[in-house]
């Protein structure tokens, strides 16, 4: 570049370098941008997928030139299961106790890192059955806002485990934990447990009784009986059910 400068009555002609920009030319390094992925919900022991694919640089850095590393930043009383896959963009993760565990996800182009948290809620049931330990004594176990709750024991007194059954229940008198008690009359009592037998059980002492043959007296689950409607088209004699009716082919 030319300039003509003037100094008094002289004019001086300088040159002056002139400086442009190469087309491979760079900003500055940006850190790329960590995602850990969405928050989680998922029962005790289910393999859950981290998902860290989301994770960018604003610079282009491919993906597979960028470093991953997962780790557990929080973990509930007695959790102490690891990741699996830690330094992939998408990791695996089993949790081994309930409650809030949460997972960091560090991402680095070799100068500059990110990092983000997921977290994971853990419980421990969906159903009753997941609590079930398989013991009669203990009572039976119920899961609640996915918790396992400890059941009430079903005997007042001694319990036989082997047997499943109540070692008190029988002694013709009503014992704390029992429902009832076969030898004072009451129906719809299992012998077993003095408890009341289940909805549409046959009476163990055998009182419900329906002279009609497309009706069932059967116990009620709190020691009633009740009549119950046989299913339509349930044989009966030459006929079948029907509403509760007998009814006979013509």
């Amino acid at each position: 570049m030319w300039k003509v400068l003037r100094r008094g009555s002289i004019f001086v002609l300088s040159v002056m370098p002139v400086v442009a920009c190469s087309p491979s030319a760079s900003g500055p390094n940006r850190p790329p941008v960590a995602s850990a992925g969405p928050d989680l919900s998922a029962k005790m022991g289910t393999e859950l997928v981290l998902d860290g694919s989301a994770s960018y640089d604003p610079d282009g850095t491919p993906m597979e030139k960028l470093s991953f590393e997962w780790s557990v930043a929080v973990a509930p009383a007695g959790g102490e299961a690891s990741i699996e896959g830690r330094s992939k963009p998408v990791a695996r993760l089993v949790p081994d106790a309930t409650g809030v565990w949460m997972v960091r996800l560090v991402v680095s182009d070799g100068e500059l890192s990110d990092e983000d948290v997921a977290a994971i809620r853990v419980f421990g049931c969906s159903t009753d059955a997941d609590c079930d330990n398989g013991l009669f004594c203990d009572g039976q176990e119920t899961c609640s806002n996915g918790d396992c709750v400890a059941g009430s024991p079903p005997c007042g007194g001694n319990c036989d485990e082997q047997h499943d059954r109540c070692e008190d229940c029988g002694n013709g008198k009503l014992d704390a934990g029992e429902d009832c008690e076969p030898q004072l009359g009451d129906h719809c009592c299992d012998p077993s447990t003095c408890q009341w037998v289940a909805e549409r059980q046959t009476d163990p002492q055998g009182i419900c009784y329906s002279d009609n043959s497309c009706i069932a007296s059967l116990c009620n689950g709190s020691g009633k009986c009740k009549p119950y409607s046989l299913t339509d088209g349930t044989p009966c004699g030459p006929g079948s059910c029907s509403g509760g009716d007998w009814v006979v082919p013509v």
